[in-house]
Formats: structure tokens, C-alpha cells, sequence
């Protein structure tokens, strides 16, 4: 992902879904001394002293030429701002972060080249899996323990509930990517996956957050695997007035997980 957020104007698509997140992100959190102008200007004065050598060059092609590890069909480690023209020329970024990000890349390739694994196609899958997993060393943990509240509150209402429909839980899209990563199963509605009770070891929930029962010792369990995927939804369309003008107010990104599961009928003697 960019340090420079996406023009608010473009529109929304799925393979962009990282990017709006932190041009949301980066639109919050910049101190008011600062502008989002004066920090891409920043960058772009910023150049790349450390760049590989040629003999390290030829290490890290040959370190992928073991087909362990691919790297895109249009990387090329001797020309790294063809590499990512397509992106920089997308989302306005200059040739010394396109740079910095294959850089990155690469070290996250050799880590994974390192690591020993028995599958060497999930090894692959993980080893580009995205520049957020990259960039983030540690989910606070105070972001860990409100996320599975959020979800446990979205999993016990529907159990305690007599609707069969799907449920959401507001969960930001890095700390989802943190909690499931590398875990469930694909499923045949495009964009879910399928998910087991071990899969949800990541998150901080009671152990009997699957069931509920009531004063009889009767109740409803979650009948494994549940199906859910990541949706960003938007605030919804609204005006205000300003400057003496009716505008169209901005509308903020709602980044959450939708549950979908069935409920079985269970007591203190079927757990």
C-alpha cells in the first residue's frame, strides 16, 4: 500500500479496498500542522541511498529462480520503476517509494524462502499476500480485545435470537486480515470463506462463545462452518449546510466482517 492516499473522488472496487482504507486512515489521523500536499512533497524529495548492488541484485533473482517464490509478471529487479509504473502512475506515487515497496517485496520473499513449510503452495500464497501484513508489526492488543467483543455481541445476539438472517461485526480490515490469516476455507459463493471453531483461536472469546443456553440448560449452538467475508460499505448519502450552500456532506468508509451461519438446537447433554 501507498503512503499517499487515493483522490476521494475515485470510485470504489474491490481490488482497492486496502487503498481506501488508509486513504481513510490517513485523512484522520494527519495533525492539523500538516497537510496530506506537504507530506507527498516530503516524499517525493526522498531518495533511495541504500539501492542494491548488482551482485545483490543477481542474489535476489537468484533466490526466486527456485520458483519458491514469484514475484509478479512485471517486476524487474534491474528497472524497479517499471516494475511499478502501472501503480505509481495510478496513485500518483513517486519512482523512490515504488522503490522502497519492492524492496520490501523482496525481503518478505527471502523471509518466507526461509521459513520451512509442507505446503509450498500456501507458502507462496503468504509470501505477496499484501503490503499490510508486510508494513504492520503488532496488532495492539486493546484493538485485538475490542474486535472479538464486537464479534462475540454479533454471534450471542443472533444465537439468543429467533432470526435466521446474517449478522455483522464492525472489525477494521488489518485486524480481520491479523485474526483469520492463512485460516479457513474457500467457499463457493465468490468472496466467503468457510470457517471451523479451531480457526477462531486468534481471537480473545470465552470458550463457550459457539453456544448459548438458558435456565433449563437449553439453547442453540453454531453448527461449524460458518461463512463470512470482509465488506466496506459506505455512511449513507447526506447534505449540509455551509458557506451559505447546500452540500453534499463526506461520506466515511464502514469497514466490517458478515457472518452468515446456521443454528442447531442443543442442551447441557449434545454440547
Amino acid at each position: 500500500m501507498s503512503r499517499h492516499p487515493l483522490n476521494t473522488s475515485a470510485k470504489h472496487c474491490q481490488g482497492e479496498l486496502a487503498e481506501e482504507y488508509i486513504t481513510f486512515i490517513a485523512q484522520h489521523t494527519t495533525p492539523k500542522s500538516i497537510s496530506l500536499e506537504e507530506i507527498k512533497q516530503q516524499t517525493k524529495d526522498d531518495h533511495l541511498d541504500d539501492q542494491p548492488s548488482d551482485e545483490e541484485e543477481d542474489e535476489m533473482r537468484g533466490l526466486l529462480k527456485d520458483e519458491k517464490i514469484k514475484l509478479p509478471y512485471n517486476a524487474n529487479i534491474r528497472n524497479p520503476s517499471t516494475s511499478c509504473s502501472s501503480n505509481s502512475e495510478k496513485l500518483n506515487l513517486s519512482d523512490s517509494v515504488g522503490r522502497k515497496r519492492r524492496k520490501l517485496m523482496l525481503e518478505h520473499a527471502e523471509e518466507m524462502n526461509s521459513r520451512p513449510a509442507e505446503d509450498a503452495n500456501h507458502r507462496k500464497k503468504c509470501a505477496l499476500d499484501g503490503a499490510m501484513i508486510i508494513l504492520q508489526n503488532q496488532i495492539e492488543q486493546k484493538r485485538i480485545e475490542q474486535s472479538s467483543r464486537n464479534f462475540f455481541e454479533a454471534i450471542s445476539k443472533c444465537l439468543k435470537s429467533k432470526s435466521v438472517l446474517s449478522t455483522d461485526a464492525n472489525i477494521d480490515l488489518d485486524v480481520q486480515r491479523w485474526m483469520w490469516q492463512g485460516k479457513g476455507i474457500a467457499s463457493e459463493h465468490k468472496g466467503y470463506k468457510l470457517y471451523n471453531l479451531h480457526d477462531f483461536c486468534n481471537l480473545d472469546l470465552p470458550e463457550t462463545w459457539w453456544y448459548y443456553l438458558d435456565h433449563h440448560g437449553e439453547g442453540k449452538a453454531l453448527n461449524f462452518p460458518i461463512k463470512m467475508k470482509s465488506i466496506l460499505s459506505w455512511t449513507p448519502k447526506r447534505f449540509i449546510f455551509e458557506d451559505g450552500q447546500l452540500k453534499q456532506a463526506k461520506r466515511l468508509p464502514i469497514i466490517r466482517v458478515k457472518i452468515n451461519f446456521c443454528k442447531r438446537a442443543c442442551n447441557v447433554e449434545t454440547l
